[in-house]
């Protein structure tokens, strides 16, 4: 499986591993030449000037792994004279939304451990389509998860992003891209993952005296519309009513890492179950007879226990769930009520 690239002596180099043993072909590592590496802005387009085209890297979409490709480095990208020992470069579809970036910052963290490296210098490259949905990439939602979870500098990010602006490459060692990809059957290090994670927040597992239950509120669409008489008629039990948007961060995965029953219609911030203690619980209410896998294979490899609860429409249908809004009757209310007991 190729993990990095080094150009040497005019020639292009894959370094390979099988088995976790380094298999290196045809190279001479004191040897190397520093390559050339821009990536526009306009388009997120990987310039270099290697022969390598195209890039495997697993998507989400479709859980398989999709070419991401590569550009020939052309004569009026000037040279910044900044030079870096290494950098990796992350393949990913969305940075803002936890759902989809989670499966990057994990097969991240699973290439840098199986392989050993050190690299704290990265830059996001996405799959076709993708770049223009994602506003500015310096300022992204979970800037925080990437940078300080990974142990990533932003700042050495930051400024490689200023210099390809100014339309200059960067001069580097060795390119690594991540070409992992996610078993949803068994992944043994993702307990370590999550430790590192929440390592890196200085955020500790807690054992609570009673049953901490938190309760992921939706504005607008999969919004509870009878959310008050759901309050009313949980009040005997000791729940954490969260909008995640007002919280940073930090605090979400603090939150998180500390509930031991999770509760909410089915939606990206869910995500963050995958950081609670072994044997928690989520559940996930789905809109009608809405369903998808999304968070069944999470919590598997993250030893979470799952529930599924089928709760009404409020307004929208079933076809378009994503858009609609919900309401919990007392048949479901407990069905809750059994769970969080």
């Amino acid at each position: 499986m190729v993990f990095a690239w080094i150009k040497c002596k005019n020639e292009h180099t894959n370094v390979f591993t099988f088995s976790d043993k380094l298999v290196i072909t045809n190279i001479i590592l004191y040897n190397y030449v520093i390559m050339k590496l821009t990536i526009t802005l306009d388009a997120n387009n990987i310039l270099t000037d290697t022969d390598k085209s195209n890039l495997p890297s697993f998507t989400e979409y479709g859980m398989n792994f999709s070419n991401i490709q590569l550009y020939k480095l052309t004569d009026n990208i000037n040279n910044s004279n900044n030079t870096y020992n290494n950098i990796l470069l992350i393949p990913m579809t969305h940075i803002n939304n936890i759902w989809h970036l989670i499966h990057h910052i994990f097969i991240t963290y699973k290439y840098l451990t199986k392989n050993n490296i050190v690299c704290d210098t990265m830059y996001p490259i996405f799959f076709k389509g993708f770049y223009h949905r994602q506003g500015n990439i310096t300022d992204c939602t979970y800037n925080d998860l990437i940078f300080k979870g990974l142990g990533f500098d932003y700042n050495k990010f930051k400024n490689n992003y200023d210099v390809f602006k100014q339309n200059e490459y960067i001069n580097v060692n060795t390119i690594y891209h991540v070409n992992e990809n996610i078993n949803f059957y068994n992944e043994p290090l993702f307990g370590e993952f999550k430790y590192t994670i929440l390592n890196n927040f200085d955020i500790e597992y807690r054992k609570n005296i009673t049953k901490n239950i938190t309760f992921i509120l939706r504005n607008g669409t999969r919004e509870i519309t009878n959310i008050d008489y759901v309050k009313d008629k949980l009040q005997s039990y000791n729940i954490n009513y969260i909008y995640l948007e007002n919280h940073t961060v930090k605090d979400q995965l603090e939150i998180i890492a500390n509930t031991d029953i999770l509760i909410g219609v089915h939606g990206a911030g869910l995500s963050w179950c995958i950081f609670m203690k072994n044997n928690s619980t989520l559940v996930e209410m789905y809109p009608g007879c809405s369903n998808t896998d999304n968070y069944v294979r999470w919590c598997k490899i993250a030893n979470i226990n799952y529930k599924r609860l089928s709760i009404d429409i409020t307004t929208g249908n079933v076809n378009d769930f994503r858009k609609a809004t919900v309401n919990i009757n007392d048949e479901q209310l407990q069905t809750i009520q059994l769970t969080i007991q």
